[in-house]
């Protein structure tokens, strides 16, 4: 098949510290490529892609940031002659002005706030988001799993298992500092990583700084894909007290490919992610008592079985069923 990628105008592809979507999408491109299909992915100038996938060049970095009507004009003609749009961005563009052009059309929004949706194939990635956008929206979506992960470059690794694991966006939403604080009542060391993204309050960043010491508390910034896998093959198990909804969890999907198991509550899509006492704890929600039984713990699950689950993720597995669903589009398939 000939497949075209629309990555988002927020972050290049395959550079430097790539959020989640960034990620998936050379994750796709790359196992599609592999596969034997000609892939082009309209992502922003200066991204690096897998050999042999054509990049299509959309808007420059930092001053036309989040430009997804610009990225727009940049790609629609270098996609006209692809079997199927796979759409990563946030506005989905593309579908809303070529509604007779096959698409599937990624959300990654946990539905708070209501926005201008593409018309139809709505990939919803749980079911618990499929669930809220269509009582929301009165439009149906349906749930294809997306959310993947390399599992040769996330993969156990020897070594001590000491320490927890806090990543994420340094911002109150994540709920970084409420896992500090439960480490505190524990006497439990942890290892934070991540970094605020625009619009983010400030404050809560350096909140977190001011409280890491270099010993219980070490704070590593935003870190590169390396150190983040080492920081994940060592963890006792990664935290992850959110309070609000989420609608996927790349981070905890790629711990626990290495191993690591996590702790968090058990709503929104956490409990179709983590299958508790095997991959994870999943905690009464928002129940600090709770969370804290989960940490005291951990330990006690096989890390062994916290991967086996976890390979369900494998690329290979998720973009195979992805074809599948490409191909009936592709025919006309519509929803």
């Amino acid at each position: 098949m000939k497949v075209g990628l629309v990555s988002t105008s927020t972050l290049p592809v395959g550079v430097g510290k790539c959020a989640g979507v960034e990620r998936l999408v050379y994750d796709f491109a790359e196992t599609l490529q592999s596969m034997g299909h000609e892939v082009k992915v309209a992502a922003p100038q200066g991204s690096d892609l897998p050999s042999g996938v054509e990049l299509i060049p959309t808007v420059a970095l930092p001053t036309q940031r989040d430009d997804e009507e610009l990225a727009f004009r940049a790609f629609e003609k270098a996609l006209a002659d692809v079997d199927i749009v796979h759409d990563f961005s946030h506005s989905h563009i593309y579908s809303k002005w070529n509604p007779s052009r096959p698409t599937l059309n990624v959300i990654w929004d946990n539905l708070t706030e209501e926005y201008e949706r593409a018309p139809k194939n709505i990939a919803a990635v749980s079911e618990w988001q499929r669930k809220a956008f269509e009582a929301r929206y009165h439009q149906k979506a349906r749930h294809i799993p997306t959310v993947c992960a390399n599992v040769n470059r996330f993969a156990p690794a020897e070594g001590v298992h000491d320490r927890f694991l806090i990543m994420g966006r340094l911002s109150s939403v994540e709920a970084i500092i409420t896992a500090m604080s439960f480490c505190k009542m524990l006497n439990a060391s942890a290892d934070i990583a991540g970094a605020s993204v625009f619009g983010d309050d400030p404050s809560y960043r350096h909140d977190v700084m001011r409280a890491c010491d270099g010993n219980q508390f070490t704070y590593w910034g935003e870190v590169s894909s390396e150190v983040e896998i080492r920081l994940m093959q060592h963890a006792r198990a990664l935290l992850h007290p959110r309070i609000k909804p989420e609608a996927s969890w790349n981070v905890g999907i790629e711990a626990m490919l290495c191993g690591t198991p996590v702790i968090t509550y058990a709503h929104s899509s956490y409990p179709e992610i983590v299958s508790d006492k095997v991959s994870g704890l999943l905690c009464q929600p928002f129940n600090e008592g709770s969370f804290l039984n989960a940490m005291r713990h951990v330990h006690l699950l096989d890390r062994e079985k916290v991967r086996d689950f976890a390979m369900r993720y494998s690329r290979s597995g998720i973009v195979s069923n992805c074809l599948t669903v490409y191909r009936r589009v592709a025919e006309g398939e519509t929803w």
